[in-house]
């Protein structure tokens, strides 16, 4: 086969029908024209015609990830999953896999970390529900044990805060319901608490302690 015409796409700048002894014969992007090096009246044999479709498919696939990745972080196994269900094949997903890690544009460590920032500061969540969470996307043991381990580093104690802030309010609206003595109270704090994945022991210091700096004696009224 020769390509005898080259054009550039009247909808999308960035494409171009690839004509072939006269026959259109697919679309390519930009990239793949300039990857590739191709130009009227080169021969191109079956194989490198296969090669230019599964380039073509990676432009794609690269660019729709690129796409997936721009509205938040995204874990790798989150965008293998989105590539898998756009019916990309694994060549290519391979590909653009290794093209976002290279470029740092998916990193799995720092994906992490930033969950477990923002679910344990913004939503509150335990530890172990995080876990559970990053389990779900993909991320292995070892990463999310690292993670953690990098918070702990600096100090930071999200599940004794939260489990501070939590039972707090929990015992606030109980006592507001006028029907619970002080017993009966805490019983249900840690009940509540333990049902969202804190350490039942840690929600005892924790409810201890802020009732104590809060100097509370009485149940709230």
């Amino acid at each position: 086969m020769k390509i005898t015409k080259i054009e550039i796409q009247k909808k999308n700048k960035n494409r171009y029908s690839l004509y072939m002894d006269d026959v259109f014969k697919c679309g390519v992007h930009e990239d793949v024209i300039v990857y590739l090096g191709l130009h009227v009246n080169q021969e191109i044999s079956d194989e490198m015609y296969n090669d230019i479709l599964l380039k073509e498919v990676t432009a794609k696939a690269k660019a729709d990830a690129i796409k997936f990745i721009s509205y938040r972080m995204r874990s790798i196994f989150e965008v293998k999953e989105k590539l898998m269900s756009l019916e990309c094949g694994p060549d290519a997903i391979r590909q653009v896999l290794d093209f976002l890690e290279e470029h740092k544009l998916v990193n799995d460590f720092e994906f992490s970390k930033a969950f477990i920032h923002d679910k344990a500061t913004l939503s509150h969540h335990s530890m172990s529900k995080i876990s559970f969470e990053l389990k779900k996307k993909g991320i292995s043991a070892d990463i999310i044990e690292k993670s953690k381990s990098h918070y702990i580093d600096q100090g930071e104690d999200f599940d004794y805060e939260n489990a501070k802030l939590l039972s707090l309010k929990k015992y606030k609206q109980l006592v507001l319901k006028d029907k619970y003595n002080e017993f009966e109270l805490k019983q249900k704090v840690y009940q509540t608490l333990s049902q969202k994945g804190f350490n039942i022991y840690l929600v005892k210091e924790a409810l201890a302690d802020v009732l104590y700096e809060l100097s509370i004696e009485e149940p709230i009224e």
